[in-house]
C-alpha cells in the first residue's frame, strides 16, 4: 500500500535542463572538437547571414474581386484564387528555372502561400508596385533575427 514518493530533486533537474544546455553550447564554442553533434543551438548564433523573411499583407484595395481578398494573414491564398494563380506561375516562361523544390511546392500544394514564394516573385514577372495598387497585396521584407 505504500507508494514510492518521487524526490522533488526529480522536477528540479527537469526545469534546470535547458540551462545546462546553453551552459553546455558556450563550452562548446572555445573548444573545436566538443559539441560537433549539438546541432543547431551552436550552428544559429555563430551563422552571420540571416535568412530572408517575407511577410505578405493586403491593403485597402483588396477586394474579392483581386487577389488581395483571397490572401490570409498568414499570406495564404485560398482555395477559390490558387487555382488561377498556379495557373499563371506555370504560364510563366520563367517556371523552368524555379528551383525544383518550389515548382513542386506550386504544382502540387493545395494553398499556395505567398510567403513561401516571396523571394520568386520577380523571377516569376511580379511587379510590386502593380501588384499593390492593382491586387492590393503587398510584400514586406522583415529584417533577420537570430
Amino acid at each position: 500500500m505504500d507508494r514510492p514518493t518521487y524526490p522533488p530533486a526529480q522536477k528540479e533537474t527537469i526545469v534546470e535542463r535547458p540551462v545546462e544546455r546553453h551552459a553546455k553550447s558556450d563550452a562548446s564554442h572555445s573548444q573545436s572538437n566538443v559539441g560537433s553533434s549539438s546541432g543547431p543551438a551552436v550552428a544559429t548564433p555563430a551563422s552571420p547571414i540571416a535568412p530572408e523573411r517575407w511577410r505578405v499583407t493586403t491593403t485597402s484595395k483588396a477586394s474579392n474581386f483581386n487577389l488581395g481578398g483571397h490572401v490570409d494573414k498568414a499570406g495564404i491564398v485560398d482555395s477559390m484564387a490558387t487555382g488561377y494563380l498556379r495557373e499563371a506561375f506555370k504560364k510563366h516562361r520563367n517556371f523552368e528555372k524555379l528551383p525544383p523544390d518550389i515548382r513542386s511546392y506550386i504544382n502540387n500544394t493545395q494553398n499556395i502561400s505567398l510567403v513561401k514564394l516571396a523571394q520568386y516573385r520577380t523571377l516569376l514577372g511580379v511587379n510590386d508596385k502593380w501588384l499593390e495598387e492593382e491586387q492590393g497585396v503587398k510584400f514586406e521584407r522583415i529584417a533577420g533575427t537570430r
